[in-house]
C-alpha cells in the first residue's frame, strides 16, 4: 500500500483504567478490525471488562495528538502484551516469555506507521521486563499486511501446530 500523503500526530501510551465510554467504543471499533471475519457474531466489549484486562495485561493504545484532525483524541491503534515465567524451559534461570495479542490499526489510517510504533513499543517493553522473547499468533484470514509487518520487526514464521479446547 502506498503511503498516503497525510498522517495525523499520534502518541503511545499505555490505557489505564477506569476506561471513558468514548475509549472504550475505540477500543470496540478495533476489535472489529480483528474480527471482521466475524462481525455478524460481534459481541461488543463492556468498559468493566476493558477496565479489566487494562488492569491485568499491558495495553498500549495509539491516540492522535494533532488537534486539527478529526481523530483528534481518539485511539486509533492498540496491542496488548502478556509476560509469564516459562517453567518448561528452566535452565536455572528465570526466563520470561511475552505474547503478543490483538494488534489493530484502525482501516482509515493503516499505512502511516501506527502499527509501526506500536510493534517497536512492545518489543522495548518486552526486554524492559527481561522477556527472552515474543510470540504471537496470526489468522491466515487476516492477509499479507500482518504477516509483513512481523517480518520487518524481526519475526520469524515458524512451523508449528496451536491446539484449542473450547470450555464454553
Amino acid at each position: 500500500m502506498a503511503r498516503r500523503s497525510y498522517a495525523p500526530s499520534f502518541v503511545i501510551e499505555f490505557l489505564f483504567s477506569p476506561v471513558s465510554e468514548p475509549d472504550a467504543d475505540d477500543i470496540n471499533d478495533l476489535m472489529l478490525v480483528l474480527h471482521r471475519e466475524n462481525t455478524g457474531n460481534f459481541v461488543p466489549i463492556t468498559t468493566d471488562y476493558i477496565d479489566w484486562v487494562a488492569n491485568e495485561q499491558r495495553v498500549l493504545v495509539a491516540r492522535v495528538t494533532e488537534s486539527q484532525s478529526k481523530w483528534h483524541g481518539r485511539i486509533v491503534g492498540m496491542a496488548t502484551l502478556n509476560s509469564f515465567p516459562q517453567l518448561g524451559a528452566y535452565r536455572g534461570n528465570d526466563e520470561i516469555q511475552a505474547i503478543e495479542n490483538d494488534i489493530a490499526v484502525i482501516p482509515a489510517l493503516q499505512g502511516y506507521g501506527i502499527g509501526d510504533a506500536l510493534k517497536v513499543r512492545l518489543g522495548e517493553i518486552a526486554k524492559e521486563i527481561g522477556a527472552s522473547s515474543i510470540f504471537l499468533t496470526s489468522h491466515e484470514n487476516r492477509g499479507v499486511k500482518p504477516d509483513n509487518l512481523y517480518r520487518k520487526h524481526g519475526f520469524v514464521r515458524k512451523d508449528t501446530r496451536i491446539y484449542v479446547k473450547n470450555l464454553v
